[in-house]
C-alpha cells in the first residue's frame, strides 16, 4: 500500500471516529426521551439494521449460503456483541464526563486493544510487537484523558 494510500484511509478513520461523541449524545438524548439508556441502545441498534438491509438490497448483495452460515465459527459472530458494549457504555457514560473526555477515554481503550491484539496477532491482525515508541504513545493519550477529565477547567462551566 503506497503512503497516500495509507494517508486516504487515516483520513477515513478519522472521519468515522469523528462521528462517535455525536452518536453518544444522540443516543443519550434518545435514551433520556425514551425513559432508559438500554432502549436508546436497542433503538439505535434496529435503525442501523434497518439501513443496513436497504443498502444490501439496493446493492442487491446476494444472501450467503446457508452452509457458508453455518460453518462460520461463533466466534466471528460476537461483533454485535462488542458493538452493543460500546453503544449502551456511550449512553451511559457521554453524558456523565463530557463528549471529549468520552472520545479520548474511548480512543485510549481502542488503542490499548488494538496493541494488545498487534501484539500477539490476534484476530487477523498481523503481528507487530510492542514496541517503547507505541506504548509511550497510549501512555501519552492515556494521560490526555486524565487532563480532559481532571484538570484545571475540566469541569462544567470551565471551573
Amino acid at each position: 500500500m503506497t503512503p497516500w494510500m495509507q494517508a486516504g484511509w487515516l483520513a477515513v478513520a478519522v472521519a468515522a471516529g469523528s462521528v462517535l461523541p455525536l452518536q453518544a449524545g444522540i443516543n443519550a438524548g434518545l435514551g433520556r426521551s425514551l425513559g432508559h439508556p438500554v432502549l436508546a441502545a436497542t433503538a439505535s441498534f434496529l435503525v442501523g439494521s434497518v439501513f443496513l438491509l436497504a443498502i444490501v438490497l439496493a446493492l442487491r448483495i446476494p444472501l450467503p449460503e446457508f452452509a457458508a452460515v453455518r460453518a462460520t465459527p461463533p466466534s466471528l459472530w460476537v461483533g454485535g456483541l462488542l458493538g452493543v458494549v460500546l453503544v449502551t457504555a456511550a449512553v451511559y457514560v457521554a453524558p456523565a464526563i463530557g463528549g471529549a473526555a468520552f472520545a479520548a477515554a474511548i480512543i485510549t481503550g481502542q488503542l490499548t486493544a488494538g496493541l494488545l491484539l498487534d501484539h500477539f496477532g490476534v484476530a487477523g491482525f498481523s503481528t507487530r510487537p510492542v514496541t517503547p515508541d507505541r506504548f509511550l504513545a497510549i501512555a501519552l493519550i492515556a494521560a490526555g484523558v486524565l487532563l480532559l477529565q481532571f484538570g484545571p477547567g475540566s469541569g462544567p462551566g470551565g471551573r
